[in-house]
């Protein structure tokens, strides 16, 4: 998800802006202007990036709002300007025919780099992404993930109303587009929940949104929580892990625990030997 409480990070032609949790993007109108293109085309070449088709990691796709591009609002504007992300912003230089594109590009590679660098994952995290890869197959303990994710985001804002849209945008699950994914092959999607839906279509991603709830209940950065459920998910693909219903329910915990110690809280012992900052 784009968040928009920004600040500068980088400046050339054109200002990288990082926000607190991590998120990398540039100013739609910004990056008109450093492609050398008139002003005065600006609406209509945005209103055609945002609606064009673009070769993401993921597949081919157009833009999605809140997680590839956000608005700017600005007060006594009639011209409608967008935070663009990184991978957004190089596709659209890529497919212009500006003379600056590869300066632009060289710039915005190096800028990916360098940040990549910072905010790679160390030899202890990527362990701890393989162990909850292996753990988060418990759909217990998925749940148990979550409840600790939400009471610790009532605790923190006080709002259960603003729960589940909350999660959503952090997680870029919506249970609306997962129905019309289902009913897109051919199969109806009664009243399953969102985890029954993703189930049916992808369950490796009960992981990766595990592994985000854990770590955002104990106050982890957005950007880390990502990172490890996008690594976590990654292991139990290569592994092809399957999810399993618990007989009994296992609370995941967060202090050393007296013996027996299963293998989630030998997990979970690792943050209270301090060895994540993020």
């Amino acid at each position: 998800m784009l968040d928009l409480n920004i600040t500068n990070f980088i400046t050339m032609d054109i200002q990288v802006l990082i926000s607190k949790k991590g998120t990398a993007v540039v100013i739609a109108s910004h990056l008109h202007r450093a492609l050398g293109l008139k002003a005065e085309q600006f609406p209509n070449h945005c209103k055609k990036w945002l609606a064009d088709l673009y070769e993401f990691d993921d597949h081919l796709r157009k833009p999605t709002k809140m997680k590839d591009f956000a608005e700017r609002r600005l007060k006594d504007s009639i011209v409608p300007d967008y935070y663009l992300g990184i991978e957004l912003a190089k596709q659209i230089t890529l497919r212009s025919n500006s003379k600056e594109k590869k300066k632009l590009i060289q710039y915005l590679n190096a800028f990916l780099k360098k940040y990549n660098q910072q905010h790679a994952l160390n030899q202890e995290q990527i362990k701890l992404a393989f162990e909850l890869g292996s753990i988060m197959c418990s759909m217990q303990a998925q749940r148990d993930a979550e409840e600790k994710h939400k009471a610790a985001f009532i605790k923190s804002n006080g709002k259960e109303k603003d729960w589940y849209s909350y999660r959503n945008k952090l997680t870029g699950i919506n249970k609306l587009d997962l129905q019309d994914q289902l009913m897109r092959q051919g199969k109806l999607p009664g009243n399953k929940n969102t985890r029954s839906l993703l189930f049916l279509l992808d369950k490796y991603q009960l992981i990766r949104i595990a592994v985000i709830d854990l770590l955002k209940s104990i106050q982890k950065s957005d950007q880390f929580a990502k990172d490890m459920g996008d690594l976590a998910m990654f292991f139990a693909q290569k592994q092809s892990l399957d999810i399993y219903k618990d007989t009994e329910k296992q609370v995941l915990q967060f202090q050393q625990a007296k013996t027996p110690i299963s293998a989630d809280v030998k997990v979970m012992d690792y943050f209270n030997k301090q060895a994540y900052s993020a």
